[in-house]
């Protein structure tokens, strides 16, 4: 596991059934840190961040925080006091592939020679659940030109290709192996 999966599989083990509330804080707070350099750190920096994102909570009116938040706050702090800080942006999306796999969310990468409409997305969602037995589907939606026409789907560590681009290349190793056999005569006569 990665370095950012394990500080996020201990901010999760450490949330409790709160596990919820720590992304949703970290996913909020994402934006404003993902300002700060990366280089940041240090222990004196570690307790500047953790008494200004407490005081943005104390601002929001949010009172004192629960124990998800807590724990969230920790971690950000403890990043940056470890030197850790360019790894926030990798640490949250840890986060979020454990708090879904623990509810039930199946996460798929689909990337889509065009912007797929919303009639595909809702089918695929539909499609997935039904066939995974997953309670929610979240579809991280690439555009790749480069597939000519079609998608490719990422679901669980498989792949499937279902794109323009991979039946040509899976039609030119055919032919190169010879596994398709013989061409057709386009006259006919032969």
């Amino acid at each position: 596991m990665s370095l950012p999966g394990l500080w996020a599989q201990a901010l999760v083990n450490a949330s409790g059934p709160e596990y919820g509330e720590a992304l949703a804080f970290l996913k909020t707070a994402a934006l404003p840190l993902k300002k700060l350099p990366p280089t940041v750190s240090g222990h004196a920096e570690g307790r500047r961040l953790e008494s200004t994102l407490r005081s943005a909570l104390q601002e929001a009116g949010c009172g004192k925080p629960g124990w998800g938040v807590e724990a969230a706050i920790r971690s950000a702090a403890l990043l940056v006091r470890k030197g850790r800080f360019a790894y926030f942006a990798s640490f949250v999306d840890e986060v979020e592939k454990i708090v879904d796999e623990r509810n039930g969310t199946l996460r798929v990468l689909v990337e889509s020679a065009a912007t797929p409409d919303a009639g595909f997305e809702d089918s695929l969602k539909a499609l997935l659940k039904r066939k995974k037995n997953a309670k929610d589907v979240k579809l991280d939606i690439r555009l790749v030109p480069e597939l000519l026409a079609g998608c490719r789907l990422g679901v669980e560590g498989g792949y499937f290709d279902g794109s323009l681009l991979g039946r040509l290349k899976e039609m030119t190793r055919d032919l190169s192996s010879g596994a398709g056999g013989a061409l057709p005569d386009p006259g006919g006569t032969g």
